[in-house]
């Protein structure tokens, strides 16, 4: 789902004292539409894990550090979520010294690829834990990206 068709879908479930929001001759309307594809357009949004994976990779190591941290926390808040895979990266992101990155960057690259792991048998086996998680992430790879476009430019 594009963000275009994904914000039309949103839009659409506003009760229907907003729905003057489509109308373009209320000013009000069509800034609130401004700021809410700006808002819907710079946050990535993922169907499915291997997308994301690619964009995870394309991060640099500290990058990929904060994706990992983000991945923890939310393992912390959730302790119900259990397999080898969730207990493998757990092991590796506990190697990596987030005070010191540069001292296990190693670490980053083997929890990255038990996350990947993890995450892509949350996706095939439980898609709404995959959602959730989706969303905190996808905030975090969208500064990432952009923190890395800004630094190349």
């Amino acid at each position: 789902m594009s963000d275009k068709e994904f914000l039309e879908r949103m839009l659409s479930m506003l009760p229907e004292e907003f729905q003057g929001i489509y109308d373009d001759t209320i000013p009000e309307a069509k800034e609130i539409r401004k700021k809410m594809e700006k808002k819907v357009s710079s946050v990535k949004s993922y169907s499915c894990a291997m997308p994301m994976f690619e964009d995870i990779r394309q991060l640099n190591y500290k990058g990929q550090a904060k994706v990992c941290k983000t991945f923890h926390q939310y393992l912390k808040k959730n302790p119900n979520a259990d397999s080898f895979f969730i207990n493998r990266f757990e092991e590796s992101y506990s190697r990596i010294n987030m005070k010191d990155l540069d001292e296990t960057i190693e670490w980053i690259g083997y929890a990255v690829n038990d996350l990947d792991n993890a995450i892509s048998e949350i996706d095939y086996n439980d898609p709404m834990t995959f959602f959730d998680i989706e969303k905190l992430m996808g905030k975090v790879i969208s500064k990432e990206l952009k923190c890395n476009t800004l630094k190349q430019e």
